[in-house]
């Protein structure tokens, strides 16, 4: 039951209320998984999360965002796949993130080795929660630890009544 019910848990909501500076918030995506070294590719380039949670690009106010928190049920290091990002700031020199729609591969190829040198890991250990709104570039990466293992859950909220968030 714990398992079933922690997207909604209360601190899990209270920090979801403050980062959209609203008291009413839905959760509207939900994920537990597994990931094993060898199962799949879990590699992924950069990437910001806007184009598949909403039809338009991030607003500048906060309430009509939606917040996703990440949740690290296992230790998680670079080998066990740890997530990846760019800071606001550091991706700001680079490019903004309706970048990740440009479908031309040179310029995905030239985005991503710019990104590249300001990516930051999130390695962190089991109990650890990350937050990020769909603005933040960030990717998956391989775990490359001998019989290595992460758990995590992903938690992603929006302020309550927002139906261009889904």
């Amino acid at each position: 039951p714990a398992l079933n019910l922690i997207g909604v848990h209360p601190a899990l909501i209270a920090f979801a209320k403050a980062a959209l500076r609203t008291d009413h918030v839905h959760l509207y995506q939900g994920q537990a998984w597994a990931k094993f070294t060898g199962d799949a590719d879990y590699d992924q380039p950069f990437h910001a999360d806007f184009a598949n949670h909403t039809l338009t690009v991030p607003s500048e106010d906060a309430q009509k965002n939606s917040v996703t928190i990440f949740c690290y049920f296992t230790d998680v290091t670079d080998a066990h796949g740890a997530t990846h990002y760019v800071t606001r700031t550091d991706s700001a020199k680079v490019a903004g993130p309706e970048a990740t729609l440009n479908t031309d591969r040179a310029f995905q190829a030239d985005l991503q080795r710019r990104l590249q040198v300001y990516s930051r890991s999130a390695a962190a250990p089991a109990g650890t929660a990350i937050a990020y709104t769909t603005d933040v570039y960030h990717r998956g990466t391989n775990l490359t630890a001998p019989n290595g293992h992460r758990y995590a859950f992903m938690a992603c909220f929006k302020k309550a009544g927002d139906e261009s968030i889904g």
